[in-house]
């Protein structure tokens, strides 16, 4: 059970990683994630959330390592162990983290066209309305309309009244947390094609993580009573 539960969220994050990398967008996201905010490094905020992710990540003070680590032989390399096991730690903090910049990548890029396509209409209405011409060609006007009139529909944001602003980075910061998996990345995944068979395999590994730190915290509790 350990090893499917193990080896599961791996094969599923591998799958959504090239799945996202396959998106528009997917190099926005990844972009903005290694982009470097240096002033962020002074928040000692970042520091002690950091620090927290690193210690429940490595299950430290739950038992369970300990537990798994009691049926190693007496002459195991432990070193060796815990620099393997954070250094697994931190490959898959990596892998989760480009998958999710990917597909959150792929939601802003949505989002943004979404709103440039707003501006393109408030553009055109406005410009409609100067010339006396109907509001109602405007859905055949914007079909018409080459990218590089989409960034001039952009620039003239500002001298349009109420014309929304479309960055790109804003998407991908508008929810965290817990939120970022139950409602950012779900919602991205209505996008994807064959989303059914995604959103399966997304909750599926959710629930099997789920199920594998129980089992993790578990064994910390049973393995003493047992012993003993």
């Amino acid at each position: 059970v350990m090893y499917f539960s193990s080896l599961f969220p791996y094969v599923v994050l591998v799958c959504f990683l090239v799945r996202g990398l396959l998106l528009r967008g997917a190099v926005d996201g990844i972009m903005h994630m290694f982009t470097p905010k240096l002033d962020k490094m002074l928040d000692p905020q970042v520091w002690r959330e950091a620090a927290t992710q690193v210690f429940f990540a490595l299950g430290l003070g739950f038992g369970g390592v300990i537990a798994f680590s009691s049926y190693n032989k007496q002459d195991n390399n432990c070193h060796f162990d815990a620099t393997l096991v954070s250094f697994i730690n931190f490959f898959t903090s990596v892998l989760a983290t480009l998958v999710v910049f990917a597909v959150l990548g792929f939601k802003a890029n949505i989002m943004n066209e979404k709103c440039v396509v707003e501006v393109i209409m408030t553009v055109k209405e406005g410009h409609f309305k100067e010339l006396g011409l109907d509001a109602c060609l405007l859905e055949d006007e914007l079909n018409k309309v080459p990218g590089g009139d989409h960034r001039g529909a952009l620039g003239a944001r500002k001298t349009v009244p109420f014309s929304p602003f479309c960055p790109l980075s804003l998407p991908a910061q508008s929810v965290q947390g817990t939120g970022l998996a139950f409602i950012a990345f779900t919602e991205a995944m209505t996008h994807f094609p064959a989303s059914p068979f995604w959103s399966v395999m997304f909750f599926l590994m959710l629930i099997n993580l789920g199920l594998g730190s129980m089992i993790g915290t578990m064994s910390g509790i049973t393995t003493p009573i047992i012993d003993t």
